[in-house]
């Protein structure tokens, strides 16, 4: 909307290059305390020397309507710590997937070992996040649509919707975490194809929940 507004009406919005334009506090922050019926899944982004962040979110399939629950952001955390507190924060509720940076999916060059492997060994199973640009377009649709809705205690991911700009590589770890998760959720549980980025790079699969659960 904002390249076709500025492309062919002249008319620059004052939000045109903010990442997330189509973002708007008073549509998408909220409180939500009501759950029943719905799924919970997981977005992380891994970082050491950037922050590590993750986002709860509940999916209400039926409506295809996302709620963000909570988050957690810290830098400096290794693995261990981190899945410490994912872990403290979820306590006993049944998490149908989480998805993470894919960049955790290479063999760590010091350890030897795959990251998503360590967060696995500290109970926090995860499956490898699509990094393409459609995902940002997705973000954008479900927000556009008002299909995502934010608790306002997650305030790192508030903050960042509102000031991340396009092309900034840097402060976006939330919104990776976001984005993870809202590509995966579109995919799989509204219904489309999901990209396996690990077997087959070129080839599109309809994915079951069996098949993503046993993953």
């Amino acid at each position: 909307d904002d390249r076709w507004a500025l492309e062919y009406e002249a008319i620059e919005s004052d939000f045109a290059g903010t990442l997330y334009s189509e973002f708007d506090f008073g549509k998408h922050v909220g409180e939500l305390n009501q759950f029943d019926g719905m799924q919970l899944v997981m977005g992380l982004d891994w970082g050491i020397s950037h922050p590590t962040g993750c986002l709860w979110i509940y999916v209400n399939v039926p409506e295809q309507r996302i709620y963000v629950a909570d988050e957690f952001m810290k830098t400096g955390f290794v693995i261990q710590e981190s899945c410490g507190v994912i872990n403290q924060i979820t306590g006993t509720r049944p998490v149908e997937w989480r998805v993470i940076d894919p960049s955790t999916s290479k063999r760590n060059s010091q350890t030897g070992r795959r990251d998503m492997d360590e967060f696995a060994r500290y109970g926090v199973t995860c499956v490898p996040g699509d990094n393409r640009d459609r995902g940002y377009d997705v973000v954008k649709c479900l927000l556009k649509a008002g299909k995502i809705r934010i608790h306002p205690k997650c305030k790192n991911l508030i903050s960042q919707l509102r000031t991340v700009q396009r092309g900034d590589k840097t402060g976006e770890d939330m919104l990776d975490c976001l984005r993870y998760a809202c590509v995966r959720i579109h995919d799989f549980m509204f219904g489309g194809n999901l990209l396996n980025v690990d077997e087959k790079p070129h080839e599109q699969i309809h994915y079951t929940p069996e098949y993503l659960r046993n993953r």
